[in-house]
């Protein structure tokens, strides 16, 4: 998982974002470090290779996720382990589904 490590500081320092977004894919080598573009809205990278039972997702506490990811399997099982890290809600669009654990009409992740 990379991107977290700026989050966590941000937290410790007493600011929150307004959302974050989680995304099931390789940190690319491409991207900027969005604490100097938009630190507003920081992105999470969790690895295909990362252990999502593992994953220590604390910086999530009281936040609004997006998670953007092709896996079904894994996108519900990171939606589960937000939820249970105490996000505030969590967001997910599987294929034509969108799970959204803050509206009234949210889908179950069981």
């Amino acid at each position: 998982m990379k991107g977290h490590e700026n989050l966590i500081k941000m937290r410790l320092a007493g600011n929150k974002p307004s959302a974050i977004w989680v995304y099931l894919r390789s940190y690319p080598n491409w991207i900027f470090n969005w604490e100097f573009a938009s630190p507003d809205k920081p992105e999470i990278f969790i690895d295909p290779q990362d252990n999502i039972r593992l994953l220590d997702l604390r910086f999530a506490v009281g936040l609004t996720v997006h998670i953007i990811g092709n896996d079904e399997v894994r996108t519900r099982a990171v939606l589960s382990a937000l939820v249970a890290a105490n996000a505030k809600r969590v967001i997910a669009v599987l294929g034509d589904e969108v799970i959204d654990t803050g509206a009234s009409h949210a889908h179950s992740i069981a």
